[in-house]
């Protein structure tokens, strides 16, 4: 990510900051009073920057009031541009990322390995993006279909993206190309024809797409792992990867608590594309998965 100048100060300790969440617990720490966001004109030339703990991952640090996404948040992944009523949900996604959170991506040998070619299904900000870069990954393909996100997304990832190492898609991930009614906002946005109990018709027609003909139209000579937390529509975004499934055998990390049969319905789905998957469940409140994980063992990957 590439910051304003005056922001630059503050980026040795993004670096020490991503070690809290990718290598091991965040340390027990006494959280300290979140400093106030302040206009761009009156940033300190050296803010000072909170403690992480378990009970707090997001503080704003900076305002752009005149910009579209102009709130700028420190986290112990980095930084990254969103606006003000984004921070509670970076906060819920940055503690699902954190070490022994059943929400976790990474697990066993489900795990980014260095030079992967990675699929974010569901980017928002750019939490799990963010995760695939620090780990190496050559190429990350990140999908999201809301504009404010995507914007955001962007202005996060500029450099990133300018080099060819991530690439939005502004659409979401399904089973065919076309257009779809979606409902909610931010992380409970969903497609209407996902069949979530609280879908309505009362959203917006939205553009989808699928990985398969993403992955022919960028011409990606291989796929190494793909991630999918789309609200209930991982399944019908499985069937539109049956041909990169088939044939790069990629490592998932499939949400699966969204809804009631997803458990079963995520793998039949995955074993009609390919039978020689394995499944490495990740455990959650009263034995339900919250996030299914179906691995192909690949010997260049150590378990983490």
């Amino acid at each position: 990510m590439t910051l304003p100048g005056k922001y630059r100060r503050t980026c040795c300790f993004a670096a020490a900051g991503t070690l809290l969440i990718l290598a091991a617990a965040v340390p027990p720490a006494v959280v300290s009073a979140a400093p106030a966001p302040v206009p761009t004109a009156t940033v300190p030339a050296a803010p000072v920057l909170p403690p992480y703990s378990g009970k707090r991952l997001v503080y704003p640090i900076a305002d752009e009031p005149s910009t579209e996404c102009g709130r700028l948040y420190a986290t112990p992944l980095g930084f990254f541009w969103g606006k003000a009523e984004h921070g509670s949900d970076l906060e819920a996604v940055m503690h699902e990322q954190s070490t022994g959170h059943p929400h976790v991506y990474e697990r066993g040998t489900v795990v980014i390995g260095r030079g992967d070619v990675v699929i974010d299904g569901g980017s928002h900000l750019g939490v799990f993006t963010r995760i695939a870069v620090l780990r190496g990954a050559s190429r990350v393909v990140a999908f999201e279909p809301q504009p404010d996100l995507v914007a955001c997304f962007r202005r996060t990832f500029a450099k990133e993206i300018a080099a060819g190492q991530v690439t939005m898609v502004a659409k979401a991930v399904w089973e065919k190309a076309g257009t779809l009614t979606f409902d909610g906002a931010g992380l409970g946005f969903h497609a209407v024809d996902s069949q979530r109990s609280d879908s309505t018709t009362t959203g917006r027609l939205m553009p989808v797409t699928t990985i398969d003909n993403t992955v022919e139209a960028l011409g990606l000579k291989r796929v190494d792992f793909i991630k999918m937390d789309i609200e209930g529509a991982e399944r019908q975004a499985l069937r539109g990867a049956r041909r990169t499934i088939a044939r790069w055998k990629p490592n998932l990390s499939i949400c699966a608590y969204h809804r009631p049969d997803d458990a079963e319905a995520i793998v039949a789905v995955v074993r009609n594309a390919r039978a020689d998957y394995h499944v490495l469940g990740a455990p959650g409140p009263a034995q339900h998965p919250p996030s299914l994980l179906l691995w192909f063992p690949r010997v260049d990957h150590k378990p983490r």
